[in-house]
């Protein structure tokens, strides 16, 4: 009887003991609300990834530098959002994230087009971590006989076309070299928690 006892015992102490040891891992999901902000920006071409910091920026245009420095990216857990206009004031407005994390969406409370319907931005989530996550400004994948990407001036296009050459510039890059030898190019607010 103590030998069936003690092996009782042993085997449900065994059992405890490799219970406890096997600890459940559980993935946090990860998720775009909180307060974010602008830590850089970064291009994205077919042949490198370049990404420079705000400091970066500030070294080669000062204005450039501080200005970026004050974005800020709230994405609230209701969906409503306060995120910065073209003229960095902040624009509030509500959101939406597709399910694969890849697309965030941004309808804006008060601003509108020249059609009088309310603005959207469809803006890429390139990646997404815990602590960080790239929004692409415009993928530009065109480009016309002459080699050069066709850019239209009144877009997100030309924005990340002038981005790039200052990402380029701040790494001591010669940015028309670059952008040449890029067929695809995308232009990434990097942002931190």
């Amino acid at each position: 009887m103590k030998k069936i006892t003690l092996l009782f015992l042993a085997t449900f102490l065994t059992f405890i003991i490799s219970s406890c040891s096997k600890t459940e891992e559980t993935a946090t999901p990860v998720t775009v609300v909180g307060k974010w902000t602008l830590g850089g920006l970064g291009v994205i071409t077919d042949k490198k990834t370049v990404d420079v910091t705000t400091a970066e920026l500030s070294k080669i245009d000062p204005k450039i530098g501080e200005g970026f420095a004050t974005y800020t990216f709230e994405l609230k857990a209701d969906g409503t959002s306060n995120t910065p206009d073209s003229d960095g004031k902040l624009d509030a407005g509500k959101y939406t994230v597709s399910a694969d994390n890849k697309l965030l969406t941004i309808t804006s409370n008060f601003k509108k087009d020249s059609k009088g319907v309310l603005m959207v931005q469809k803006i890429d989530i390139v990646t997404l971590s815990a602590s960080e996550m790239k929004l692409g400004i415009a993928k530009l994948s065109n480009k016309g006989t002459d080699g050069d990407f066709i850019v239209d001036f009144f877009s997100n296009d030309f924005l990340a076309y002038v981005f790039a050459s200052y990402v380029f510039a701040a790494k001591g890059l010669n940015a028309e070299t670059e952008v040449n030898a890029a067929k695809t190019l995308q232009t990434t607010y990097n942002l931190k928690r």
